[in-house]
């Protein structure tokens, strides 16, 4: 090519760039932005933070006053539901025991008696004491009669017939206190004493029973298998150990039992979020990275703090364990995080919150489309609940919306 030619070439080339550069410049529009919609099954949980604890704790406490005789157990030792956790010396509680059975077979005696009153010697002699005044009485109102019409014959002096007349008001006063002796000493029998004699015999059955119980409660066994803790003679002297010949008073807590078979998570839930918890619940505990299935089973009524600005309540959630990793064991205190499925819905159309716009009458819309290939439509919607997948809407079928 001759240099002229190369030299318009270039000219061209450089024209043509100019051109290009000085056309003006509109950015390219951008496509739409469709999002595919289908019917999920939604939940919402509520995050807290809490501590694993035993779901069952008690506290053996001394079931008589005496002396401890031996001790089985040791602070941090397993046991077994039936082994033995300490044996108490019956001794003093021999002596009330025999007290209370004395007592007992009095009040049997005494009420026996009083039951079998009506028949009983005292009864007898009253009637019989009321049978001899009877009789006394109508003697001598026979002989009053006899001497009054001898009297009246002139046979008789008139001083007989008045000494008679006496004798038989002294009979009749005699009668009236025999039939007065009978009636208190039938009601010695009945009534209020017999209902006494009852309730004391009832009473000295009661605590004879009582007594031998706690006889039977001699040798302390575990009602379950637990962790012994504070195996100690008391709270307020933790350092004194348990041991053969301890004097311990009745009610004295002794050793303090845990069940680590059953364990729940303590965690606080806050005075905002209690509407939306209730016992049942079902609840996800995740505990140095196992995940355990479990339930609400407890929600406190008062808060922690009594008084304070923000209010916490207690939730305690019971935790299934048969997922149990082996080699990694629980730790009563160690932390968990606790989710609590406050709410759960199935087949909810949920798009995002920005899919929905609204017309000049206030009324909700999305652009909708079944196939990509469709020409999209307004369709109006009814907006629910806001999830954190997005807004739950309703009126929608499967398909795609648009986004601005």
């Amino acid at each position: 090519m001759t240099d002229w030619r190369k030299v318009m070439c270039l000219l061209l080339a450089i024209t043509g760039s100019g051109f290009w550069y000085a056309w003006p410049w509109r950015a390219p529009v951008d496509a739409e932005r469709w999002v595919q919609i289908e019917p999920q099954s939604l939940q919402q949980w509520l995050g807290l933070a809490g501590r694993l604890q035993a779901a069952r704790r008690i506290i053996v406490a001394a079931p008589f006053d005496g002396v401890m005789a031996a001790v089985a157990v040791t602070h941090g030792q397993h046991v077994k539901t039936g082994d033995t956790l300490f044996t108490l010396d019956t001794a003093q509680l021999a002596v009330e025991l025999r007290q209370a059975e004395a007592t007992w077979l009095k009040a049997r005696a005494n009420t026996a008696t009083l039951e079998a009153w009506v028949a009983g010697p005292e009864v007898a002699r009253a009637r019989r004491m009321l049978a001899s005044a009877r009789n006394a009485l109508a003697a001598s109102r026979a002989a009053l009669d006899e001497n009054q019409r001898l009297f009246e014959r002139g046979i008789v002096a008139g001083m007989e017939v008045r000494n008679l007349a006496q004798q038989v008001e002294s009979q009749h006063q005699l009668l009236l206190d025999a039939e007065q002796d009978l009636e208190q000493t039938l009601a010695q029998g009945q009534g209020d004493a017999l209902r006494i004699a009852r309730m004391e015999l009832a009473n000295a059955q009661a605590h004879r029973t009582a007594l031998v119980a706690l006889r039977e409660q001699q040798e302390v066994k575990a009602p379950f298998s637990a962790l012994v803790v504070n195996a100690t003679a008391s709270s307020a002297n933790a350092s004194q150990r348990l041991q053969p010949g301890l004097p311990v008073a009745r009610g004295t807590p002794l050793v303090e039992l845990i069940d680590l078979g059953q364990i729940q998570v303590l965690a606080a839930v806050e005075q905002q979020d209690l509407p939306t918890v209730h016992e049942g619940q079902l609840a996800r505990v995740t505990v140095a990275g196992q995940v355990f299935q479990g339930r609400v089973a407890h929600i406190a009524q008062l808060p922690r703090t009594e008084g304070a600005q923000d209010a916490w309540y207690d939730l305690v959630a019971d935790i299934d364990l048969p997922s149990l990793e082996p080699g990694r064991p629980l730790r009563l205190g160690m932390s968990a995080q606790v989710e609590v499925l406050v709410s759960s819905k199935d087949r909810v159309w949920v798009v995002p919150p920005d899919a929905v716009e609204q017309d000049k009458a206030g009324l909700s819309y999305v652009w909708f489309r079944e196939h990509p290939n469709q020409l999209p439509s307004k369709v109006p919607v009814s907006i629910g609940s806001i999830w954190p997948q997005g807004l739950e809407v309703a009126g929608l079928r499967s398909g795609y919306v648009r986004l601005p």
